[in-house]
This record gives C-alpha cells, sequence and structure tokens, in this order.
C-alpha cells in the first residue's frame, strides 16, 4: 500500500497514469499471492509423496516457483525479513531441483543402462535396488501388492535375508508389515516377485514395524501386553 500512495503522489501531476500504475501493482499483488498459496501446497504435496525422483524434482520446480512468488510479495510489501526469508527458500528449493532433477535421474539412467546391458551380455542379469524399494511386490498371475519398503541381507553369506512388504492403511496410518523369505521372493528387472499370493502373505507373521525380526517367519520377543 505504502508503494501505491508513494506512486499517486509521485504521479500526481499525471492522475491517469498513476491510477493504471496502482491498479496493475494491485492486480500483480493479487495474482502472485494465489499462485504463491497454490504452488506451495502442490509442491509441498509432491514432494512428501516422494513419488519418485523425477517427480519429486518436478515438486521442488513448484516450490521455488512458489518461493519465487512469495518473494515478488514480499517486495511489493517492503517487507524486508520475509523477502530475505523467501529469497532462502527459492535457492534451497533451487538445490532440490538440481539434486532430485539432475544428480539423481544421471544416477538412475546409470543403473538402467547396467540392467540393459547385463540382459543382453553373457553375465547374471542385474537389477537397481533403488528401482525395487518403494514399488509394489508383483505375485502370481501378475497381480501387484503393499510396498517393498525394505531389503534385510546377510553380511556373511552376502545375500538376501528377506524383503520387507508393508500394506493396507492409508498414508503410513494403519499399514501392516510382512518379512517375506528370500526364498520366496525371485529378482526380476521389471520388479520384486513374490511366489505367495495375497492370501498366503497376509498369514505370514505380522511383525512389528520398530522391532524386525532377525529371520523372516519369526517375531521378535516383546515385553507382556506389548502392541504389535
Amino acid at each position: 500500500m505504502q508503494r501505491f500512495l508513494a506512486a499517486l503522489r509521485f504521479r500526481r501531476d499525471q492522475p491517469g497514469t498513476a491510477v493504471q500504475l496502482c491498479c496493475f501493482f494491485a492486480a500483480m499483488d493479487g495474482i502472485t499471492g494465489w499462485l504463491a498459496s497454490i504452488a506451495t501446497i502442490a509442491g509441498g504435496l509432491t514432494v512428501a509423496l516422494n513419488l519418485g525422483s523425477r517427480v519429486t524434482g518436478w515438486g521442488f520446480a513448484v516450490l521455488a516457483f512458489g518461493s519465487a512468488c512469495w518473494s515478488l510479495n514480499a517486495w511489493q510489501a517492503e517487507t524486508s525479513s520475509l523477502l530475505i526469508a523467501n529469497l532462502a527458500m527459492a535457492a534451497i528449493n533451487g538445490f532440490g531441483v538440481w539434486r532430485w532433477l539432475g544428480r539423481r535421474t544421471r544416477i538412475e539412467q546409470g543403473s538402467a543402462a547396467a540392467m540393459a546391458e547385463s540382459a543382453a551380455a553373457p553375465v547374471p542379469s542385474l537389477v537397481s535396488a533403488a528401482r525395487l524399494l518403494e514399488a509394489p511386490a508383483r505375485l502370481p498371475h501378475g497381480a501387484s501388492f503393499g510396498t517393498v519398503i525394505d531389503l534385510m541381507l546377510h553380511c556373511q553369506r552376502q545375500d538376501l535375508a528377506y524383503a520387507v512388504l508393508s500394506f493396507d492403511g492409508i498414508g503410513g496410518v494403519g499399514e501392516e508389515f510382512r518379512a517375506i523369505p528370500a526364498e520366496r521372493i525371485e529378482l526380476r528387472t521389471d520388479g520384486l516377485h513374490c511366489r505367495l499370493d495375497e492370501e498366503a502373505l497376509r498369514t505370514l507373521p505380522p511383525i512389528d514395524p520398530t522391532a524386525w525380526p532377525v529371520a523372516a517367519g519369526t517375531v521378535r520377543n516383546r515385553p507382556a501386553g506389548a502392541p504389535l
């Protein structure tokens, strides 16, 4: 508002131009405010969902745009502290864009190239562990179920012990966990394939999300009465 009044005083000899200038700033203030709000909500939700490096990178890009809009609003309102804070946030979100759309994308391209070459070469086929995580398990007959959240490995034998699968629940609330034995798992380039169907997976012993078992099919000891 102070900027609008200053423009009016500065241009009082040209009232038509001053009014147009104030209307322009007022319109811009409203537009950038709405754009900043929408971009912040959409970008924050996209990053929080963690739908993959490319989607997360674009989420940071949307957040960077929102920070730029907030910076413009702060400049128009002549609020130095908010301007500095949002310029810093724009720089941080820009770093997020580089990290997820730049660095992480190059890493995924490298692993994908190794997988493709190993499939055509006379060597054992390779699969990226990162591609298996946060992806559904493939069940017999092509169905998908749950989300693979981790792979536990044997240090001495240098092989897979079990995979941890989560299912049900909304946004991590109310979800259940199961440990799938390595002998029931087949690793392929398109994901983790499980030889058990959904019914069999649900009958596996539930595991405590904060205390995973030392081997699949076992349940860690808990104090009597402790919730699973």
